[in-house]
């Protein structure tokens, strides 16, 4: 399966489990990916590591609320198992992993610029 293909799949996937958060649902996932692959792009990260995070960094927040544990440690761990199951490598999936776990404190990694952009 090639890049395009497995962003497709993520997509289909938030969006089966959007549930009608407006805050942190479909249009909030689409307008921060929008954002980052642009500013992605212009400084030249890896933009296919930057779409998943974007849009996985909320995935517990649409499939559980936001009353579980701390969603973007949830989020994470849901994210590295959905990137399993399509078969993205360990490097993209860690790298994602890092992100969606940070994205709220984006000083703890050296990935900070992408959990920047999830902050919208």
């Amino acid at each position: 399966m090639n890049k395009r293909e497995i962003v497709r799949k993520v997509e289909k996937h938030v969006k089966e489990h959007y549930r009608g958060d407006l805050h942190h649902g479909w249009p909030h996932l689409n307008r921060v990916r929008k954002y980052a692959v642009s500013i992605a792009k212009k400084e030249g990260a890896d933009v296919f590591v930057v779409e998943l995070s974007a849009l996985l960094h909320d995935i517990a927040k649409i499939k559980h609320g936001p009353t579980i544990e701390f969603h973007a440690a949830k989020s994470a761990r849901m994210a590295a198992s959905i990137l399993k199951k399509l078969g993205v490598s360990k490097e993209v999936r860690d790298k994602v992993y890092s992100v969606s776990y940070t994205h709220l404190r984006a000083h703890e990694t050296s990935l900070h610029l992408v959990c920047r952009l999830l902050l919208e």
